[in-house]
C-alpha cells in the first residue's frame, strides 16, 4: 500500500455558492481586456456599486470601445456619464453642484 505524502494529498474542494461564481467568472471576462491607461489621472477615487451596475459600465466600454480607435476605459465611461447627465440637467434649466 503506497502512503502518501502531505504535499501529494489533494485537498477536499469546499463548496461554492453556484449563482456567486458564475457572477463573478462573467465579471472576470470582461476584466481581462487591459483598459489602464495612464493620461494625467491623478486622483483616487472608490466606490462599490452592485454587479449589475459594473456589468452596465463594462457593456457601456466595450462597445464604446469598439466604434473607437483606442481602447475606453471603465474611468472614461464614468466620466462621460456625468458629463451628459450635467449637460442634460443644464438643458432643463438645472444647475450643477459644480
Amino acid at each position: 500500500m503506497a502512503k502518501l505524502r502531505m504535499d501529494e494529498a489533494e485537498e477536499t474542494p469546499r463548496r461554492v455558492n453556484r449563482d456567486t461564481a458564475e457572477t463573478e467568472k462573467q465579471a472576470s471576462l470582461s476584466d481581462r481586456k487591459p483598459r489602464r491607461k495612464r493620461i494625467g489621472k491623478t486622483v483616487p477615487i472608490t466606490f462599490r456599486t452592485t454587479p449589475q451596475k459594473k456589468q452596465q459600465i463594462l457593456r457601456l466600454a466595450d462597445r464604446l470601445s469598439l466604434s473607437e480607435d483606442a481602447t475606453i476605459s471603465l474611468t472614461e465611461v464614468i466620466e462621460m456619464a456625468i458629463d451628459e447627465l450635467e449637460e442634460s440637467l443644464k438643458s432643463c434649466g438645472r444647475k450643477s453642484a459644480a
